[in-house]
């Protein structure tokens, strides 16, 4: 389907579009005032437009470097233009809806007292499930894994520590 690709914006953000259906691509063309895009007969439609993707992508991600983030998302909402904002970890972080999801949770760690980091994803309502702790120190599960799991004895624990190979 074409075009739908990540474009670099103005204020280095990367902007993510899917205009292959030929309503979607012809708002996409009016709202950054490109209608020879959408007339030209090497884009009149979605066959057309994904035989010449590349030379389609060059006009657009000259469009989009032009412009902020913030101004190409409020645009595109307003023309329906389907687009989204590539995230990083500090969206992730501010968003709203992650927010409310409870996406991001504090939990206890040994080392660091509370790190926030992500929840279950996806929340079912008769199992949501949840994260209770962020991991144990180094080596506390020893034991258990190397000599009530996997059958070796104590003393043989103690020497393959010493030993550095655990």
């Amino acid at each position: 389907d074409s075009p739908r690709n990540t474009y670099r914006t103005k204020d280095d953000r990367w902007i993510a579009i899917s205009a292959s259906s030929q309503k979607t691509y012809e708002r996409l063309c009016d709202a950054i005032e490109r209608p020879d895009l959408a007339t030209d007969p090497r884009f009149a439609n979605n066959v057309q437009r994904c035989s010449n993707s590349d030379v389609l992508d060059a006009p657009l991600a000259k469009w989009f470097v032009q412009h902020d983030s913030k101004e190409i998302l409020e645009l595109f909402d307003r023309s329906h233009v389907v687009a989204g904002l590539v995230y990083d970890v500090s969206d992730i972080f501010e968003d709203p809806q992650y927010a409310a999801r409870n996406n991001i949770v504090d939990v206890p760690d040994v080392d660091f007292g509370t790190v926030r980091m992500q929840s279950v994803v996806p929340k079912f309502s008769r199992t949501p499930g949840a994260v209770t702790k962020a991991g144990g120190a180094l080596g506390q599960d020893n034991t258990s894994v190397y000599c009530d799991e996997l059958g070796l004895s104590c003393k043989e624990l103690s020497e393959l520590e010493a030993e550095g190979v655990i």
